[in-house]
């Protein structure tokens, strides 16, 4: 066995335990894990099994790390309290496996801005019947009502009223004039 191997994988272990820069610890440790499987290549029994269960245990960590970076790149794309809680439960367990190191810090911090960003977005079920309504109300733009009331005869805008939605004229409040919504435009609207 040969003591700079060990010399250098406690140099890995401490750099990996330390490091705060989650790019920095993937790259310099991916570059020292490749240094020392070339040494592995050029000669195995300058391995105790003791060095190998620790390249081992940190390259899985490097693994997790490489999750965390991973996951932060679809943080923006973020638009509901469930997709924050599918995010913040992928981070959690990543915690499990890299709380002794410094970079935990770093994920905690993620972990915290996400639930501050979650009373602000909604549920996936309202994100997804607001799209069928907006689908909705663009098909119906684009029928073509005219005011029968109105004097100018102008092409009605559709209105939202207490209940349901209704052609209403665009002059309004000069013209009253409006028109409930036919079965068929109705058929339109989501439930």
């Amino acid at each position: 066995m040969n003591p700079r191997i060990s010399e250098k994988i406690n140099y890995l272990s401490e750099f990996i335990c330390n490091e705060i820069d989650e790019d920095s610890l993937v790259s310099n440790g991916r570059r020292l894990i490749e240094e020392l499987r070339d040494d592995w290549k050029l000669n195995r029994l300058d391995f105790s099994d003791e060095n190998v269960k620790s390249l081992r245990r940190i390259t899985l960590l490097l693994d997790e790390i490489e999750d965390f970076i991973f996951e932060q790149q679809d943080f923006q794309y973020i638009s509901s309290k469930e997709e924050i809680d599918e995010a913040t439960g992928r981070l959690q367990y990543i915690l499990t496996n890299t709380s002794n190191l410094k970079i935990a810090a770093r994920i905690n911090k993620e972990v915290r801005e996400l639930l501050e960003r979650r009373t602000s977005l909604p549920n996936r079920g309202a994100t997804k019947k607001d799209e069928k309504l907006r689908r909705a109300l663009s098909t119906l733009r684009s029928k073509i009502h005219k005011c029968n009331k109105c004097d100018k005869n102008p092409i009605m805008v559709l209105r939202e009223g207490p209940s349901s939605f209704f052609w209403g004229c665009p002059t309004f409040p000069a013209c009253w004039g409006r028109k409930f919504l036919t079965k068929e435009e109705l058929s339109v609207l989501p439930d």
